[in-house]
């Protein structure tokens, strides 16, 4: 290896100029045991992150269309005779299908009602998330261009003079 010309000197940047035309950069040293250890574990991490993508996009695309769930609040009596009380059990997520549509067309439709004494349905629902649409269509189709040039037909003097026309014939 050759060593670096001093600075300020056209051999010194003849030398850079030559590294740069070969496209690499000016490879010195070795990699020390932390950088190792640390590229490692940035392999490992592509790796767990690479085999997660699809539940990833999937998680990502639920909050992008929103959500809806539905609830049940099971009703049932703990004790016996004076001590007999009526209680509530936890919402609990509905997972049958029947009861799911049964709950979406009385809250959304003209349906009847699923709820009785026993049992109390409820929907709740998340609007969609516009930071969750951008990221997804942006790592998909690319990030949009915005045009930040603006072009003016007339000169800023004749603008100035029909804005101070504007506010003189609103006053009168």
């Amino acid at each position: 290896m050759t060593p670096i010309p001093k600075k300020g000197t056209p051999e010194r940047i003849a030398y850079f100029k030559a590294i740069a035309s070969k496209g690499g950069k000016n490879k010195r040293g070795v990699k020390t045991k932390n950088t190792i250890d640390r590229e490692a574990v940035l392999e490992l991490a592509k790796d767990i992150i690479a085999g997660r993508t699809k539940r990833l996009i999937d998680t990502q695309s639920i909050l992008a269309i929103g959500c809806i769930k539905v609830f049940v609040i099971h009703t049932y009596y703990e004790g016996t005779g004076k001590n007999r009380k009526k209680m509530k059990s936890k919402p609990e997520l509905v997972t049958k299908d029947n009861e799911i549509v049964d709950a979406l067309n009385h809250e959304f439709n003209d349906g009847n009602d699923p709820s009785n004494e026993d049992d109390y349905y409820f929907v709740m629902t998340r609007e969609p998330e516009n930071v969750a649409i951008d990221s997804l269509l942006n790592r998909t189709f690319g990030r949009a261009t915005e045009n930040t040039k603006i072009t003016v037909d007339k000169p800023i003097g004749i603008l100035l003079d029909e804005l101070e026309a504007f506010k003189r014939s609103k006053n009168a």
